[in-house]
């Protein structure tokens, strides 16, 4: 996926990393790209399905995309994903650029402003809009007009030149945001994460990396060791 080229026609395998009305995300070790069909049934799929089928690159407002409504997906499984760490995005040149990309996930931050159908966020840009794209009823049932959020998500277009379309993943209201502790090793890290999970922690000392093999990642330091799963 990470490779994919406008007009190519590919047999993709990867696993859905996003869901709206309108599509999914599919990720590999890669990258990842969007699946559109207008009457997509989202309800049949879940986060972390691993999925198949072939399809030909297409674009759309400066985002690359298979055309779902062509494909046959196939699911044979589910497993775990973890999400890797968000891209910073300069959304002014984000919604200016002119040539397709694949799917990026990444956070957006702002004002939700709720009308009608459309679920926009105010970025605090001039000329410059995020768009929560297609919402699931179960996104939608997490914001309400006028709140502040960090939306966590991948941004797949551009539509009429100033909303940039994100697929949403997670919500985090204002004031929701989970605490983060320093701890200075793994052994530290251990002890504190298996009492508390609500907390997130961050290792200050250094690791040093032992094995690594697609989404396994053994670290280790003078007190311990441990996997880090991810993609």
């Amino acid at each position: 996926l990470g490779s994919a080229v406008l007009g190519e026609t590919y047999n993709v395998g990867g696993i859905v990393t996003a869901i709206c009305a309108r599509g999914i995300v599919v990720t590999d070790n890669s990258g990842s790209l969007f699946v559109y069909s207008a009457s997509f049934p989202y309800t049949d799929y879940a986060i972390g399905d691993q999925v198949s089928f072939t399809g030909t690159v297409g674009e759309y407002g400066t985002g690359l995309q298979f055309d779902g409504a062509a494909v046959e997906i196939v699911k044979w499984d589910n497993v775990a994903y973890t999400y890797p760490a968000p891209t910073t995005i300069d959304w002014a040149s984000a919604v200016a650029r002119s040539a397709s990309e694949r799917a990026h996930y990444t956070t957006m931050e702002g004002t939700l402003s709720i009308s009608d159908k459309y679920y926009n966020v105010e970025l605090g840009i001039e000329n410059v809009q995020g768009s929560i794209y297609f919402a699931t009823d179960e996104v939608k049932a997490k914001m309400a007009n006028g709140q502040d959020l960090k939306l966590k998500g991948y941004f797949i277009s551009v539509s009429g030149g100033k909303y940039a379309n994100l697929i949403v993943t997670e919500v985090v209201a204002e004031g929701d945001e989970k605490p983060v502790e320093k701890v200075a090793n793994i052994a530290e890290f251990i002890e504190k994460g298996l009492a508390d999970e609500s907390t997130i922690f961050e290792i200050t000392g250094e690791v040093a990396v032992t094995y690594q093999n697609g989404q396994n990642l053994y670290v280790k330091d003078e007190t311990g060791q441990i996997l880090v799963y991810g993609s």
